[in-house]
């Protein structure tokens, strides 16, 4: 169960309770945050008002920071004196690319090293000077304690002081670009406003050498290798030459341009040839087919529709289908044997032999072109594949001659350049190519740059305020403990009846009711009286007698509070403190009675009278019962009916009973003689007892219906006079006396 659910559960069955309105939507209101800004006020004062001064501090003691500014301008393209010769040297002039390099350039350590010679920036303590570090420094405090050994001085070797004065310079320098310009602003930073100024320029200047130096490098470099590959160059143009005659010379090569033309034309020629032929066998295939079928058959022959459509066969075909017609007629008119009959059949036979010549001689005319046309068809292939190997040898002849040839152009065209790039790079030895210049040179700064102290102050001032609000925030979320009424009031609307503060500590080292009535002035004296006021005010009939005192956890301090109390209502009323905690009694160190003192256990085992039990402390006048020997069963013995009897006989003697009971958290004894209690007095202890534990009480004294009187806040840090917690309260408590 979480923490909402658990103060929910404990308070739901209170009557009049009524959640605040910031705890129950989980915001923190106006009222939460005046609270927490009360009981965080030196935190939130106090480590401002720290960083303030830190920051003051640091300010004035800080060292004076000089710093120079002088603009280099970087021209997008370099001055050249003869436009005709081309720079070696091309880093990209005028890219963002270029600027970013050369930006790093000038805060480069090879820069910041010739800078620190050129002034010698060696001999200034500035840069060369060792700075003692904090363990050097604890290490040099033994030159004040005569009974340690003195320490010993380390003398850095020249190497190491060199690498320092090198990265000092370069720390000391800032370089940055103007935006949208080609400027750099070059600044040196220095104790020393001369030294600034003076190294910013300076520094400008090494820049532009150095960019001289690097293009008349390269330049030498160019030339020397320049001069180094021509000659190799010039040997391999000459022998590319030689390669391509001897070629031209042993391939027979005059001109391969007009010999590939005509080759191509044959190639052309013979090809459309070959496919008019191929059209031709083709048309011819079938029908040489059918004639093979139907072999020397003249009825056969008569069936291949291609024979028929040529004229000669068309036509005798009709004269020997007019012969048959001819016959038939004759015969049905004048029978077989009639003399006409005879001739008929005569120039019926000639007509058909006429027909069946011509189909063979057809078959054959046919049979003979297609074996023409096949033998064309092969001729021409024949002749088209030698045009294709003419022609793949010549374009192959073609090829090796355009590779020797286009290694002599490139061997003559690399030669030519790198003869022109030779002479042009010599020449541009002969002057310098500027596109570097000071636009402004620095000047001596007037006053410090750093430390900038309105900045100090206000840093530090802010960091102190955010290391205050950090730290009232973690204070805040780490927090689980009550601390203050307002504290009490997020959980449950119970009256706090009043805010005791720290007892001294004399009292707590003697007798508490006993020192209470030798200090009746003392600030607990007059908050105790205030638990007394609202007691009364809330009792004005007189109906609660038995007063259980009870906390959530022990050392929380119910049994100061018990006797305390008790102690302040003897002067007017006939008061009885009972110690119920029979696990770990406190009342006779309360009241200075000695420990083995008979008690509550005697009584209520029969072993003594109630009168000798009993005792009157003559210093308060309070009756008090301790609670004797430690029994085995303490819950048992609350619960009997020798307990029950006890407290019925004492309330017709007493005019208050108070009882001292074990922390409800701990045990269950403070709650199992809740039907013999008038009234709970709950006491919690600011800063120790958790929230969890008082919802946990408040939830245990709701379950067995208790009369919760109120709620002491013991043990506070708080002033009595901060909040006015007291009396105003007691119009709460009255409604607790009908429940």
């Amino acid at each position: 169960m979480n923490k909402d659910l658990e103060v929910e559960a404990a308070t739901k069955n209170w009557p009049g309770n009524t959640q605040p309105a910031h705890y129950a939507s989980g915001f923190i209101g106006l009222s939460d945050l005046l609270e927490i800004i009360k009981r965080n006020l030196i935190t939130l004062l106090g480590l401002p008002l720290i960083g303030l001064l830190l920051g003051a501090f640091i300010a004035v003691k800080a060292p004076r920071i000089y710093v120079a500014t002088a603009l280099l301008q970087l021209d997008p393209k370099p001055t050249v004196a003869i436009r005709e010769i081309q720079d070696p040297y091309q880093p990209g002039y005028g890219t963002e690319k270029y600027y970013n390099t050369q930006l790093h350039v000038l805060g480069s350590r090879k820069l910041s090293e010739k800078l620190a010679r050129r002034l010698e920036l060696q001999l200034l303590d500035e840069f060369s000077g060792v700075k003692p570090g904090l363990i050097s420094r604890i290490r040099n405090l033994s030159r004040w304690l005569p009974f340690l050994p003195p320490a010993q001085e380390k003398k850095l070797s020249e190497e190491l002081v060199w690498e320092i004065v090198v990265a000092r310079t370069q720390a000391a320098t800032n370089v940055a670009i103007v935006r949208e310009t080609n400027l750099f602003k070059v600044r040196f930073s220095s104790l020393d406003p001369d030294l600034a100024a003076r190294a910013a320029n300076s520094l400008a200047d090494i820049y532009i050498e150095e960019l001289l130096q690097a293009k008349l490098d390269v330049t030498k470099k160019a030339t020397f290798w320049l001069n180094k590959n021509l000659n190799e160059i010039s040997n391999a143009l000459n022998d590319a030459e030689d390669a391509l005659q001897q070629y031209r010379s042993s391939a027979d090569i005059v001109e391969t341009g007009g010999v590939r033309n005509i080759v191509q034309e044959d190639l052309l020629d013979a090809s459309k040839r070959l496919r008019e032929v191929q059209k031709t066998r083709l048309s011819l295939q079938n029908l040489y087919a059918e004639i093979n079928r139907a072999g020397n058959s003249p009825e056969a022959l008569g069936e291949v529709s291609a024979l028929l459509v040529d004229p000669v066969v068309k036509s005798a075909a009709d004269n020997y289908f007019q012969a048959q017609d001819e016959v038939r007629k004759l015969e049905k008119r004048y029978g077989s044997r009639h003399p006409q009959m005879a001739t008929a059949e005569a120039r019926l036979e000639r007509a058909k032999k006429t027909y069946f010549d011509q189909l063979r001689f057809k078959a054959q005319g046919a049979k003979s072109e297609y074996e023409i046309a096949l033998k064309d068809e092969q001729e021409l292939k024949r002749q088209v594949e030698q045009a294709k190997k003419k022609v793949q040898q010549i374009e192959s002849k073609q090829y090796e001659l355009g590779v020797l040839q286009r290694e002599v152009e490139t061997n003559k065209q690399l030669y030519d350049l790198f003869l022109s790039r030779f002479k042009e790079t010599s020449s541009t030895t002969s002057y310098d190519q500027v596109n570097a210049r000071i636009a402004d040179p620095a000047v001596t700064p007037r006053a410090p740059s750093r430390p900038r102290k309105n900045l100090l102050i206000a840093s530090g001032f802010m960091f102190g305020a955010l290391l205050a609000l950090l730290v009232v925030v973690l204070r805040e979320a780490l927090r689980s403990s009550i601390e203050t009424v307002h504290d009490i009031e997020k959980i449950t609307s119970i009256a706090v009846i009043s805010v005791l503060p720290r007892m001294p500590r004399s009292g707590q080292k003697s007798a508490a009711a006993h020192w209470l009535a030798g200090e009746p002035k003392s600030p607990f004296a007059d908050a105790i009286r205030s638990v007394r006021a609202a007691l009364v005010l809330s009792d004005i009939d007189r109906k609660i007698k038995t007063i259980a005192v009870t906390s959530p956890l022990p050392s929380e301090g119910k049994s100061t509070i018990c006797s305390t109390l008790a102690t302040t209502l003897a002067h007017n009323e006939k008061v009885l403190v009972i110690d119920a905690d029979l696990r770990r009694p406190s009342l006779n160190k309360m009241f200075g009675l000695p420990k083995n003192a008979v008690g509550l256990t005697q009584f209520l085992g029969g072993h003594s009278s109630l009168e000798e039990v009993i005792q009157k402390d003559e210093k308060t006048g309070v009756y008090t019962l301790p609670a004797g020997s430690t029994p085995a069963n303490p819950a048992q013995l609350l619960t009997s009916n020798a307990f029950r009897d006890l407290l019925n006989k004492l309330a017709g003697e007493f005019d208050r009973i108070f009882i001292d009971t074990p922390p409800c958290g701990a045990t269950s004894d403070a709650l199992q003689i809740g039907p013999l209690m008038d009234g709970y007095l709950l006491v919690a202890r600011s800063e120790k007892t958790p929230t969890r534990a008082l919802a946990g009480a408040l939830k245990q004294l709701s379950i067995i219906n208790a009369n919760l009187l109120g709620i002491v806040l013991n043990d506070s840090s708080v002033s009595l006079s901060h909040g006015s917690y007291g009396y105003g309260y007691y119009g709460n408590v009255g409604y607790s006396s009908k429940y």
